[in-house]
């Protein structure tokens, strides 16, 4: 007798509970998630979210660590105009990698810009390499 698909979810998701470990979905989605949260719970957080030597490959720095990580995000968040982001694709996931897209914006402007992410996940789930592209396509081979 097969199984069907969403007892393999339901299966896939305990056996991650059980282990203490994120699917690259919920990674993912939790590292979006970080960028509405209240700055006083970003942390605790982001150390669910990241190991504790992560690094991100920003498009003008290289922030490593949980500190900087936090750093990071809540020189965003901190501006005159807050941002909020949203994944926009589906999260392509191989050997240990993934990429996905998403959008940001001003919540006070309306200005938004586009990007995509390809992360790194440690054993636990966790993710270890982040590195942002802003733009979703690259420029064409005139």
């Amino acid at each position: 007798m097969f199984a069907s698909t969403i007892d393999i979810e339901h299966r896939a998701q305990n056996d991650s509970a059980m282990k203490n470990t994120l699917t690259p979905q919920e990674a993912v989605d939790r590292e979006v998630g970080l960028w509405p949260a209240p700055k006083e719970e970003r942390l605790g957080l982001i150390r669910q979210v990241y190991t504790e030597d992560a690094i991100v490959y920003g498009s003008k720095a290289i922030f490593r660590g949980w500190d900087e990580i936090a750093e990071w995000i809540n020189g965003y968040q901190d501006g005159a105009s807050a941002v909020a982001v949203e994944r926009i694709s589906y999260i392509e996931v191989t050997s240990g990698w993934a990429r996905f897209e998403w959008r940001a914006w001003e919540k006070t402007s309306g200005d938004s810009f586009e990007g995509a992410e390809v992360v790194h996940f440690a054993a636990d789930g966790r993710i270890d390499q982040l590195v942002v592209f802003y733009g979703l396509r690259l420029p064409e081979i005139s």
